[in-house]
């Protein structure tokens, strides 16, 4: 009995031991990590083309539209910056920068588009202006840390697409 309690007591300690240091898992590969990164980095450039579309056609739209436009390109660019920080970075020290800086811009662009859309619920042209003008300075913020991400994966022999 007493043999049982010890061989229990050192399962346990083993088990408390492999939670405490994560459980052994390890960082993903560059290959598995560009498979995630993959649909997120999709799904940023779409967002990309879609705030510049939505600047582009502002002009005749209804200040109520546009709030509510600029409302929905902010909640996902938040949630795309949400799913960019629950990627798993490689063990990579330049990726996960990039990671970081990536989803910081991100939640960043999406503080910038909620202004927007506040300024054109108040029919504030020149805050609405302002507003446009710091995601535009913002921009380079989210797309320079994309890009290198995007060409750190592909010099590991995978397949990524310039933009």
């Amino acid at each position: 009995m007493r043999r049982t309690a010890l061989v229990l007591l050192a399962a346990l300690a083993a088990a408390i031991g492999l939670v405490a240091c994560g459980g052994g898992d390890s960082a993903p590969t560059k290959a598995e990590y560009q498979e995630a990164f993959q649909p997120v980095n999709e799904e940023i450039k779409t967002l990309g083309q879609e705030v510049g579309d939505a600047i582009v056609n502002a002009k005749g739209k209804s200040d109520a539209d546009l709030a509510a436009q600029f409302k929905d390109l902010a909640t996902r660019t938040t949630t795309a910056a949400t799913s960019v920080g629950e990627l798993e970075p490689p063990d990579d020290e330049a990726i996960q920068k990039d990671q970081d800086a990536l989803e910081a811009a991100l939640n960043q662009g999406a503080r910038d588009l909620n202004s927007i859309a506040s300024a054109a619920e108040a029919g504030n042209a020149k805050t609405a202006a302002a507003a446009v003008a710091k995601l535009a300075a913002d921009s380079d913020d989210i797309r320079k840390p994309r890009e290198r991400i995007e060409q750190a994966l592909a010099s590991e022999g995978g397949e990524s697409e310039q933009t």
